[in-house]
């Protein structure tokens, strides 16, 4: 599945859409500042309060999209995509990820051994040239003589 890629600001403002709710479920009403101040009580029976609370939600969710943030979630664990792995309680790579990173890693490794071969090889032509051109030097030497 291709789905947009989340910008920082969508992803900050599904945090936030997320912090403001654990909040409200907690009894506390979201802070417009960041000071020291006590916290305040959020009511669910009170509706200034809830028109608040309502408020900032819809603040964070002008400030990115939240179903853009929450599509790019769905993508990565979506079993199709075999980005991660299913099997796990963690969030861990898919074992075909991991499979193809040891692939890479051996395929990398006979290369770098083929790469030392062939340098040792055009070592040895060199020398064979420099063994036939100094044999053909002292041929030429003695047949002068």
């Amino acid at each position: 599945m291709k789905v947009a890629l989340a910008t920082k600001k969508d992803i900050n403002a599904l945090s936030k859409v997320c912090q403001i709710l654990s909040g409200l479920h907690q009894g506390y009403m979201p802070s417009d500042k960041d000071g020291d101040d006590e916290p305040e009580r959020f009511y669910d029976d009170e509706p200034e309060l809830c028109q608040r609370a309502l408020n900032a939600l819809l603040l964070e969710d002008r400030r990115g999209s939240l179903l853009r943030a929450l599509a790019n979630l769905f993508a990565l664990l979506d079993p199709d995509n075999k980005i991660v792995d299913p099997d796990s309680d963690t969030l861990e790579t898919h074992p075909k990820i991991n499979q193809a990173c040891a692939c890479q890693a051996a395929l990398e490794h006979e290369l770098s051994v083929m790469h030392r071969t062939l340098d040792d090889y055009q070592s040895a032509a060199d020398a064979l040239k420099a063994l036939i051109a100094w044999h053909v030097d002292v041929e030429r030497e003695l047949s002068r003589e």
